[in-house]
């Protein structure tokens, strides 16, 4: 297995496992069809509401206090620049850090200039931009473990959403 199946895998974990933290709620959590799909990874629905997740994990976080954000794989645009998701959800360990995927955008747009941009994964291939973790974490809307009761976050997600 290539790290780029392994992190794959890994990723579709973490998508799962955020996803069911909506199942005993009155949103209706899905996943997005099989990787290929740029718009979003995960949903939760309730009546006409529809919110949407592009959920990444960084294991590299806890080592180097940046978080990658792909913007880019083989000079074509992923991640961040094709997402149309409402919040960009990165997992760091076990914790899921919500940030309004505008908000993210146009933080690295503004300072594009002091950021750093590396190459990483197999062969090099995948473009990130590497924020401050504590950059990151000043945008959070939310942050979602095992620990906390998702209800009482829904309408924090809910009305910071768009």
């Amino acid at each position: 297995m290539t790290n780029f199946t392994a992190d794959l895998s890994f990723g579709r974990e973490s998508e799962t496992h955020f996803a069911n933290y909506f199942s005993n709620t009155s949103w209706t959590p899905t996943l997005a069809p099989n990787y290929k799909f740029p718009d979003y990874d995960v949903s939760i629905s309730s009546g006409s509401s529809t919110i949407t997740f592009e959920i990444k994990t960084d294991r590299w976080t806890p080592k180097t206090n940046n978080v990658a954000i792909e913007i880019g794989r083989d000079g074509e645009p992923t991640g961040l620049q094709t997402t149309k998701a409402d919040y960009f959800v990165t997992r760091v360990k076990d914790i899921y850090y919500g940030v309004k995927t505008s908000t993210l955008k146009q933080y690295i747009e503004d300072n594009a200039e002091f950021l750093r941009v590396k190459q990483v994964g197999d062969g090099e291939r995948t473009t990130c931009v590497l924020l401050p973790f504590y950059e990151f974490k000043n945008m959070t809307v939310f942050a979602i473990n095992d620990m906390v009761l998702i209800q009482s976050l829904l309408p924090i997600i809910k009305d910071n959403a768009k």
